[in-house]
């Protein structure tokens, strides 16, 4: 190969990964956006004397799937069991809110 394609080949591996890392923060951003505007949702109906079961199930669903990733990405046990009890607390919400349907 010769000097130009050797570097246009690292100039595009670069934009790539530039690219991937402004999506990883981009999805991280929104990742805690979300867990705000659902711990905002939960202490408004907390005062209002309401129980949420739809924005719980979304918001353990979220951090659920979150630390599941971490656990597929770093291999530490504790985000395995965070996920698991992310899990266990999303499908007990969720039974909750469709109890309450009926």
């Amino acid at each position: 190969m010769d000097r130009e394609k050797i570097l246009e080949k690292s100039k595009a591996e670069m934009k790539e990964e530039e690219i991937s890392i402004a999506k990883n923060l981009g999805q991280d951003i929104g990742y805690k956006v979300i867990l705000i505007i659902c711990i905002a949702f939960v202490t408004f109906d907390f005062f209002r004397g309401v129980v949420s079961y739809q924005v719980n199930t979304l918001l353990f669903g979220l951090m659920g799937s979150q630390q599941f990733a971490n656990y597929k990405v770093y291999g530490k046990k504790r985000y395995l069991l965070f996920s698991i009890l992310f899990l266990v607390l999303t499908i007990f919400y969720l039974i909750k809110y469709i109890i309450d349907l009926a």
